[in-house]
């Protein structure tokens, strides 16, 4: 459990940079105040890449075994992008969940980085998330579970990934994609399986934000969002989209099940699908141990959220 252990409390200091970081940024802020790309792109860096390096020099880590830098196929490739265009309709359904409870703040960061040439939208928004939060959460952290059975590994990693954004409107969704990452980097052996995925449903996310921004008027946005406001519009739309978010599931499940195959076909260096658990002695006292830095990280989350209050 001494692996477990470590990337636990790695991740532990994550969510306490997340919180309390922003005041060792508070110069680089005041400069680039106005610039909400710029400053998205620091607060990655500073709070994710920084520590990731920290950690590698501290524990001497295997930087290929950690990172899983291994090559897939193209095939692969290909059910992996269709992967990450399967995963927005579900997405869909769980974010418009949450909003019967939150206000969903993400667009609120879309309609600040309008003003931006799409292909650096599309660089801060997806591909700077799909490099550094996959190398933190599916390089590090999952590295730690390496021993841990796959479905066990993948749902601890994926309820980690929801914590870490510290935001009860993105829980369920990130939730959701961090079990399909996790599952696909084990399958895989390959950080670069997760990091397509989380491209293709931050890119594709992004550039229909920004279509419908450049294309609608702020009054038709207005009136979209009030006439959604109804409850039994809220109510029609989410059993619409539970269907879809079903079907996707279901796709979702049949392209994980080709990975499989390709797997077995020997496509990839490979580890099992299946582990057959840890090779440390797991003991009761060793697991409750190894536990207590994500119980804090969870009591942290949830004094952030309630302090935040619910809409």
């Amino acid at each position: 459990m001494k692996k477990v252990l470590k990337v636990n409390i790695f991740f532990l200091i994550l969510i306490l940079l997340q919180i309390k970081g922003g005041y060792l940024l508070i110069p680089i802020r005041n400069l680039i105040k106005n610039n909400t790309g710029l400053l998205l792109l620091t607060t990655q860096i500073a709070f994710l890449i920084i520590p990731i390096v920290i950690y590698m020099l501290i524990t001497k880590q295997s930087i290929r075994r950690t990172f899983r830098f291994n090559k897939i196929n193209f095939t692969s490739v290909v059910l992996l992008v269709v992967m990450g265009l399967f995963f927005i309709p579900l997405a869909g359904f769980l974010s418009y969940l949450t909003s019967f409870f939150y206000y969903n703040n993400v667009q609120d960061v879309f309609n600040k980085l309008q003003s931006l040439p799409i292909v650096v939208m599309v660089a801060i928004v997806a591909l700077t998330p799909a490099c550094c939060e996959e190398l933190t959460m599916r390089g590090v952290v999952l590295s730690g579970y390496d021993d841990v059975k796959l479905w066990k590994a993948a749902l601890i990693n994926g309820f980690l990934f929801a914590v870490l954004h510290l935001n009860p409107p993105q829980f369920l969704y990130a939730f959701a994609l961090g079990i399909i990452l996790a599952c696909v980097v084990r399958i895989t052996n390959s950080i670069f399986a997760s990091m397509i995925i989380h491209f293709t449903f931050n890119g594709v996310n992004t550039l229909m934000s920004w279509a419908i921004l450049k294309g609608a008027s702020s009054a038709t946005i207005k009136k979209s969002q009030q006439s959604m406001n109804n409850t039994s519009m809220k109510l029609v739309g989410l059993a619409s989209l539970f269907i879809v978010a079903l079907i996707a599931v279901a796709v979702i499940i049949g392209l994980m099940k080709e990975l499989i195959k390709e797997s077995k076909r020997g496509a990839y260096n490979n580890i099992p699908v299946s582990s057959s658990g840890s090779h440390e002695v797991m003991t009761f006292t060793n697991k409750a141990v190894a536990a207590i830095p994500i119980v804090i990280s969870v009591v942290i989350y949830v004094l952030v959220v309630t302090s935040r209050g619910v809409s």
